[in-house]
């Protein structure tokens, strides 16, 4: 087996993160490729926010955990594609490998959440029976928190996952496997090409896995090895949400679902041209009124509806995003997203995010067609 470094791997010290220059083909439809990413990160945090009762931090601490509890070994018989899986998961450095227990000092340093709260939220993991103690003092996952988040979840989420990588690299012009650090660009004109439609159930099907690994007997299961991978994506991106937002992850999403009715409209539409469309939101700049037009407006009722977040907290959050002047109200229409948040996020932030995506979906392919 592959020798693993037993020091603390960082979330925010990612091979992905190394990478802040844009791949090809980013600055002709920069918003079009931050919405499409956007809104798969939107969906995830809807359905995180739905499985931990609305507390998104929990589920910061709880796969801060998860990384953390496969470090070093695997459980039960091994089969060897299983294995080779494992190790890539190594070599990858998406497992953090800590030299002791999973403590709460440990879970607090690589997440930036005090760590008052963080022993809050172990509490309250036990309370669901998601975690138990080790003998050497740790915190682990159960076996009651492997079957909440069971196979369904992770295969459609995995499913989506890729999906969303393959249409963000149709809009690049990008190769299937790509990833940073990038290559000299494609020439200008050149088409995006076809990608095949491969998503985790086609490469799990082919991937030369024992059927008895596939179906998850006799030790630990692949797919939640795979699991792992996207488990790191999320976590790395909710931890800098986190930070940048001073905790308020309802927020960030208040914020996506808003601009995901306003943009819809404008970027999916049959026949739009996605250069013409950014052109005129780069020549709005701050001029939030022209912005938002031909945008869908939002309102609390439709952005409730769709998070399952209580009406009186997502006008709680409205009201602060437009203080923040992050969106504008439209008169007896709603509400449209300005420039600002792009602007306060920065184009490192949204870059960082992009290449992490599309390192990890390559890993991912890698991963499966390598077993």
């Amino acid at each position: 087996m592959t020798a693993i470094d037993t020091d603390l791997i960082s979330p925010r010290a990612t091979p992905a993160d190394a990478a802040a220059e844009p791949p090809p083909g980013y600055a002709r439809r920069m918003r079009s490729v931050v919405y499409v990413q956007g809104m798969f990160n939107v969906r995830h945090l809807e359905h995180v926010y739905r499985l931990f009762g609305g507390d998104l931090v929990l589920s910061i601490v709880l796969s801060e955990i998860v990384q953390h509890h496969c470090a070093g070994r695997l459980e039960g018989p091994h089969d060897p594609g299983v294995r080779a899986m494992y190790e890539a998961l190594v070599r990858d450095r998406v497992l953090r490998i800590a030299p002791g227990p999973v403590s709460p000092s440990v879970i607090s340093q690589a997440t930036g959440i005090p760590r008052d709260t963080v022993r809050r939220k172990i509490g309250t993991l036990r309370q669901h029976r998601w975690l138990g103690v080790t003998t050497a003092g740790g915190f682990q996952v159960t076996d009651e928190a492997r079957q909440f988040f069971g196979y369904p979840h992770t295969l459609d989420t995995l499913s989506d996952f890729l999906d969303t990588d393959a249409l963000l690299r149709q809009l690049l012009g990008l190769e299937l496997d790509a990833r940073p650090p990038w290559k000299t660009p494609p020439a200008p004109g050149r088409a995006a090409r076809a990608l095949p439609n491969w998503s985790t159930r086609t490469l799990f099907a082919r991937s030369r896995l024992s059927t008895d690994a596939k179906q998850g007997q006799g030790g630990t299961r692949p797919i939640h090895l795979l699991g792992l991978y996207l488990n790191g994506y999320h976590l790395r991106g909710l931890i800098k949400l986190y930070a940048r937002l001073d905790g308020d992850l309802l927020l960030s999403l208040v914020l996506g679902v808003i601009a995901h009715i306003n943009l819809r409209s404008a970027l999916m539409q049959p026949g739009q041209n996605l250069e013409e469309y950014e052109a005129l939101l780069t020549a709005a700049g701050d001029d939030a009124e022209r912005y938002g037009q031909g945008m869908m407006p939002a309102n609390a009722y439709s952005v409730s509806e769709a998070t399952g977040i209580p009406r009186e907290t997502v006008r709680r959050k409205i009201a602060r995003l437009l203080e923040m002047e992050w969106i504008i109200k439209r008169p007896s229409q709603g509400y449209t997203v300005t420039a600002k948040p792009i602007q306060y996020f920065g184009p490192d932030y949204n870059v960082r995010i992009l290449n992490d995506l599309l390192t990890t979906a390559a890993q991912i392919r890698a991963s499966l067609q390598g077993v």
